[in-house]
């Protein structure tokens, strides 16, 4: 009883260091160039989706027929759709359905195979092999595909495209899990603990989950992008977001659908798609050189 009490203890004496260690990881990660175009293009996303009332200067579904297909303008800063849309307003109401698509996705497909991963690789025999040959079987299917199929089912709609991205993602997270907590249980602190009577909850919430969020942070960062885009492919096909609804990819629809008579929707809407899908890959990309200095210097070398 005393061993564990005092273990808490240095847990708790420890809090303020680790606290200081993330401030100085979040300084590091700003101090890259492609982290600070991450986390800026981030930052903005957020506050467009947040503050999209207050910024937008149009109503995104408010029809002009009369101003339709007009070019950029004073008026109208990016120009207008087939039905007189402001399209500034659009792209921005856009941004907060790709991140209200893409961010609950990834919750879930994370909280779905951190489980996952948890349970095989810490339990491991039939549960391990179970899981192991489901996660083979999802994974098989490309995202693309799976979700197409399961949204033929399923019907258009914007849950329906949270959970089959999800679906699509979650053997990613498990596999990681999985592997993370096998390479973990094998150290002596474990075995010691387990000697000491510690329970699996212990065990796994103490020693094994802080070893899993460092990767598990990278893959966030770099599938957040991956499900804008497939939201955005899916809408696009018609069977994401529906009409009216301002998503990105209902916009690429209907600027290829117009292309020849006014090209800006797909212009435009193909520009924030990129910003944003580069600029949360580069986030990615800091971030694991953050997490892992080992991988950032093994680059340097072969750049040198």
């Amino acid at each position: 009883m005393s061993v564990a009490a005092s273990s808490v203890d240095r847990e708790a004496a420890v809090s303020p260091g680790r606290m200081q260690g993330v401030l100085s990881g979040l300084a590091a990660l700003v101090r890259r160039p492609n982290g600070a175009f991450g986390v800026s293009v981030a930052v903005g996303m957020v506050v467009l989706a947040i503050f999209a009332p207050q910024i937008a200067p149009y109503n995104p579904d408010a029809q002009n027929i009369p101003a339709a297909f007009q070019g950029p303008g004073t008026t109208h800063l990016l120009g207008t759709d087939e039905l007189g849309r402001d399209l500034l307003s659009r792209l921005i109401y856009g941004t907060r359905i790709e991140l209200s698509v893409a961010l609950p996705a990834v919750a879930i497909a994370v909280l779905c195979g951190l489980v996952l991963g948890l349970m095989a690789g810490y339990f491991g025999g039939l549960i391990d092999s179970v899981l192991v040959i489901i996660m083979d079987t999802v994974q098989a299917f490309p995202a693309v595909i799976l979700a197409l199929a399961l949204l033929f089912l399923l019907g258009p709609s914007l849950g329906n495209v949270r959970i089959v991205i999800a679906i699509a993602f979650v053997p990613n997270y498990a596999r990681v899990s999985r592997a993370s907590v096998y390479a973990t249980k094998q150290n002596l602190y474990i075995e010691s603990e387990r000697a000491l009577g510690a329970s699996h909850r212990r065990v796994v919430l103490v020693h094994l989950l802080p070893n899993i969020i460092a990767p598990l942070l990278i893959l966030i960062a770099m599938d957040t992008p991956s499900a804008i885009v497939t939201e955005a492919g899916l809408s696009f096909l018609g069977l994401g977001v529906q009409p009216p609804t301002p998503s990105w990819g209902v916009l690429l629809s209907d600027g290829f659908t117009n292309v020849y008579t006014s090209p800006w929707e797909i212009i435009f809407a193909s520009l924030a798609l990129m910003v944003a899908t580069l600029g949360l890959t580069m986030l990615g990309e800091a971030l694991r050189d953050v997490l892992d200095p080992r991988l950032a210097g093994s680059r340097g070398s072969e750049r040198s």
